[in-house]
């Protein structure tokens, strides 16, 4: 890593308070991923090399529904880590796709060097059991309030995200789909979908749906 890198990623782990996790020499050996354009990183089943740390922007974690459709399961914002989980657990194969957003900063820990050092480091042994417990915690709180969640605050945070991972206002909605993603009924989401129609928050034509009020879908989302 250039020196010029290594001080911007210095000044991106004191922002996120890591910086006294990772030392010069460690980052030196990392490698600095600038990503302009929207990028999947990871692909489900690849083969997981490294461990990665967002340090600024946002990903994606995706899957694939039964009929192949891509379904987002989690979002990374910076300071989370992923590629953690597979590691750890010994499973080289990554469980699901990572896409990240245009403008997206990582910072990637190759295996050998998570092997040969980090790995004996104590320091940053007991930071990763924090990173897992806090992940495992986010995931439990996320869990209990999605299904205390409204069917049209789901609708929304769905809307969102998929604005987001595609980069784009208009996409393709699958009712049949979307329905099964969201456990409401057809019937249900598609007296939704007018619903919002009727409010101007989007346009529905066959099987897309263009995004009109990005701002009024975000304040229903909460």
């Amino acid at each position: 890593m250039k020196p010029t890198e290594i001080d911007l990623v210095k000044k991106m782990l004191a922002n996120l308070t890591y910086e006294h996790i990772f030392s010069d020499d460690i980052i030196r050996e990392s490698v600095l991923l600038s990503l302009p354009d929207k990028e999947q990183l990871i692909f489900s089943g690849d083969n997981f090399d490294a461990l990665f740390c967002i340090l600024q922007g946002k990903a994606f974690v995706t899957s694939y529904s039964e009929d192949g459709a891509k379904v987002i399961v989690d979002t990374l914002q910076p300071g989370t880590f992923f590629g953690d989980i597979e590691l750890y657990s010994h499973r080289f194969l990554a469980l699901h796709n990572v896409v990240a957003v245009p403008n997206t900063v990582i910072l990637k820990f190759p295996l050998h060097l998570i092997n040969s050092n980090l790995n004996k480091n104590v320091t940053f042994l007991n930071f990763m059991c924090q990173k897992l417990t806090e992940k495992l915690l986010i995931t439990s709180a996320n869990y209990s309030t999605a299904l205390l969640l409204s069917s049209k605050n789901k609708l929304a945070k769905y809307l969102i995200n998929e604005t987001e991972l595609n980069q784009s206002t208009t996409f393709s909605f699958s009712v049949k789909r979307i329905s099964e993603v969201l456990g409401v009924s057809e019937r249900h989401l598609r007296r939704l979908l007018n619903e919002f129609e009727k409010e101007h928050l989007l346009l529905k034509v066959k099987k897309n749906v263009t995004i009109i009020d990005l701002v009024k879908l975000h304040k229903i989302a909460g």
